[in-house]
């Protein structure tokens, strides 16, 4: 028997930039700027075209992939954090790349959570990429 309406395509799921599990990985990460802990998940806000960062759009949050981890004082309470100001300002302040370091830990959370690896590991990962990025800045 013929199908008298064809079957609906299958539509991709759109992309709401939400990934709790990599924000959860983040959380276990040093901070970026100090390397005090814990850390809480800092979106970068400002736009990099040509590393393929899209600049802000009013009332959206930035897609999860592009979060460092900051610890609360140098994320949103201290006098000068990344939320007082101008947000590219104070990274070039810090002498830290945070797009770079965002594209990075972003690499290493979704390999190591689609390589089935233990959170541990993923973690460990990621840690080390954020001391290899604040060591650029002591040297």
């Amino acid at each position: 028997m013929a199908l008298l309406f064809p079957k609906p395509n299958k539509r991709r799921k759109a992309d709401t930039g939400k990934d709790e599990a990599h924000l959860r990985l983040i959380r276990q990460c040093q901070c970026l700027a100090c390397g005090a802990e814990p850390a809480e998940a800092a979106h970068l806000k400002y736009g990099d075209p040509l590393r393929g960062k899209p600049g802000p759009s009013l009332g959206k949050r930035p897609h999860d992939r592009w979060v460092t981890p900051l610890c609360p004082r140098c994320h949103r309470l201290g006098k000068d954090c990344q939320h007082n100001g101008n947000e590219r300002v104070w990274w070039e302040r810090h002498g830290i790349d945070p797009i770079d370091a965002a594209i990075k830990l972003y690499e290493a959370s979704s390999r190591g959570r689609k390589a089935g690896l233990p959170e541990g590991i993923i973690v460990d990962t990621m840690r080390a990429i954020v001391r290899k990025a604040r060591r650029r800045v002591v040297e």
